[in-house]
């Protein structure tokens, strides 16, 4: 390829969190991990540089083969900067018992960060590539948690802000595979189009685009359109609100409306997830105010209807 990742690559030491992506066979959709896998000999950006097993081979592939991308590459380097390494493992290609498969993870461990991917053969190397992107930008994500310590935060408004990283993540993936079409490789793009619940965001990109050309405008397009997706963004939702519910009743936290109400879904926490590298920044009041929409009180109280016999308390407050 005529490049070294250890030129482009620069090694610190950080730490970030974030559950996984997982990917249902013939039905073409993502849900949240259950539990993270043990991890498995991930290797340091210089050891994939010269490997020397099979999984350090392939992964070096991998990265080769996405290299292309302006937005691998800004991608890429970040985490790397920071001290991510990166690996398959094996013990994700176990599938759940409703057959859904996990593709890839973003794992801490000892104060770093782990970019995980399953290398089963049955997923496409354009799939392995599109869910390298997408932890990639999950990992990224977790440089800017915004400080909660001692916030009167009600429950919708995390869970809003979970769901947003989630589709910017999604989003992010679109672009990368925009431009691998661009460059004359259009299976990234297709193998994103198969999945049904992410092809809202995937046409809200590609008329915003084809319309205005505007590449920021067409980001802000498909983040939006993650609202779109129905059952898709339902699971995640549905899910999140109960994790974080439960936290914060077993930690006996609670909501006071009566008090100041904090948001964590404001410039100062937002602004830092819209950079995208070459393209600026898409984050602006006006996206800020439609993440608030993702998940909002009526529809945590709805949430609370739909699971009574689970006694999820009404609103939580999050706090260190």
């Amino acid at each position: 390829m005529g490049f070294s990742l250890t030129d482009i690559f620069i090694k610190q030491a950080v730490s970030f969190t974030l559950a996984g992506m997982l990917f249902l066979p013939g039905g073409g959709s993502y849900a949240e991990a259950e539990e993270p896998s043990s991890d498995h000999g991930c290797a340091s950006v210089r050891q994939i540089e010269n490997p020397k097993t099979s999984f350090q081979k392939h992964f070096l592939h991998l990265v080769e083969s996405v290299f292309p991308s302006l937005t691998a590459r800004y991608i890429l380097n970040n985490a790397a900067q920071k001290g991510a390494v990166f690996c398959f493992d094996k013990a994700l290609t176990k599938a759940y018992p409703d057959g859904v498969i996990t593709l890839g993870q973003v794992r801490t461990e000892g104060g770093k960060s782990a970019v995980v991917l399953n290398p089963d053969n049955k997923i496409s190397e354009a799939m392995k590539a599109i869910t390298l992107i997408h932890e990639g930008r999950h990992q990224r994500q977790g440089e800017y948690y915004p400080n909660i310590d001692g916030g009167n935060i009600p429950l919708w408004d995390f869970v809003a802000y979970e769901l947003f990283k989630e589709a910017d993540a999604r989003m992010m993936s679109i672009v990368f595979a925009q431009e691998m079409m661009l460059g004359g490789k259009p299976e990234f793009i297709l193998s994103l189009d198969e999945q049904f619940e992410t092809r809202p965001m995937l046409e809200a990109f590609d008329k915003e685009l084809t319309s205005s050309g505007d590449m920021k405008a067409a980001m802000q397009a498909a983040v939006l359109a993650f609202k779109s997706t129905g059952s898709l963004i339902q699971r995640y939702a549905n899910k999140l609100a109960a994790q974080i519910a439960a936290g914060m009743k077993k930690d006996g936290l609670k909501f006071d409306p009566k008090i100041q109400v904090h948001t964590i879904i404001n410039k100062n926490t937002m602004e830092p997830l819209g950079d995208v590298g070459v393209y600026g920044n898409y984050m602006n009041a006006e996206m800020i105010e439609a993440v608030r929409g993702f998940f909002t009180k009526e529809d945590y109280q709805k949430f609370v209807i739909a699971n009574t016999k689970s006694s999820v308390p009404s609103a939580a407050v999050l706090t260190n």
